[in-house]
């Protein structure tokens, strides 16, 4: 990327980055309370539903936001740049995969 360009794609980057990891931090803390029902005697179906729900959609918007983000980077960047750049987000999906699975 030009030098002008580049400061604003690892800003906007950085910014994505942080807003992302708060959204997994909510989403982390939504199942948590969603394992706290159902270690319950008797776990209220109403109230696991409704957390369900609200992961469903806060996990949705996260995917949305992702999108949005990989298609406003990749508008910038030139056809080679634009196949490093999904290559590389390629790579970084695999490697979370790769510890994902490790677990």
């Amino acid at each position: 990327l030009p030098p002008g360009r580049q400061g604003t794609v690892r800003r906007t980057g950085g910014e994505f980055g942080a807003s992302v990891a708060k959204m997994r931090e909510d989403i982390a803390k939504k199942r948590k309370a969603l394992l706290e029902i159902i270690k319950q005697e008797n776990p209220d179906r109403d109230s696991i539903d409704a957390l369900l729900t609200e992961i469903s959609a806060m996990q949705k918007d996260m995917e949305s936001q992702v999108v949005d983000h990989l298609l406003a980077e990749k508008s910038v960047l030139s056809k080679k740049q634009r196949s490093k750049y999904i290559e590389m987000f390629e790579d970084r999906m695999e490697k979370r995969k790769l510890r994902r699975d490790k677990r």
